[in-house]
């Protein structure tokens, strides 16, 4: 490959080295991978929850942002396969550079996936009374720690680098 191809789902205007394919559309963007330097420092990921969801017709990979979307339905031919993609899914987010923060739950499903996995990223709980009760005390956290800060969301918290490990996103299955 010789550049990599962006294509949005709301206009937005990406800093050079991007370039628009057609100056009408803020949707499709490139850059060449020549036109690419090596970072000094690496920055916080600002989309850790960005998983592969499989191939466009020209073999491009096609992602997406599981904590943009908030939420993802799998539908399939049968339970099996939907199974199969959701735990895809959970050892993609478990093993991706990217996605060293993210907490994937597991929810009465795949108990034996987090052993199996061994990154730490991976839990499991039996039921969703479990989970809520967990997540309302890591979103008032969060809340909390953002206002304190004054930022404007998780997104300008990871970009800014303020605390980034405090915006570790949970990707429920």
């Amino acid at each position: 490959e010789s550049s990599v191809a962006v294509y949005l789902d709301e206009p937005t205007d990406l800093p050079a080295p991007f370039t628009q394919y057609d100056p009408e559309d803020k949707l499709a963007w490139m850059v060449a991978l020549t036109d690419l330097e090596p970072l000094d420092t690496v920055p916080s990921a600002p989309y850790p929850a960005l998983v592969m969801l499989g191939h466009d017709d020209n073999n491009g990979h096609i992602f997406v942002d599981l904590e943009r979307i908030g939420a993802l339905n799998v539908t399939g031919a049968t339970g099996e396969l939907r199974q199969g993609v959701l735990t895809a899914i959970a050892i993609e987010l478990a093993a991706n550079t990217w996605s060293e923060d993210v907490q994937v739950t597991l929810v009465g499903v795949g108990d034996r996936l987090p052993l199996a996995l061994g990154s730490g990223r991976v839990r499991h709980v039996e039921d969703t009374e479990t989970l809520l009760r967990n997540l309302h005390g890591q979103a008032a956290a969060v809340e909390a720690a953002l206002a304190e800060l004054g930022v404007d969301g998780l997104e300008q918290a990871r970009t800014t680098g303020a605390d980034a490990e405090a915006w570790a996103p949970e990707i429920i299955i």
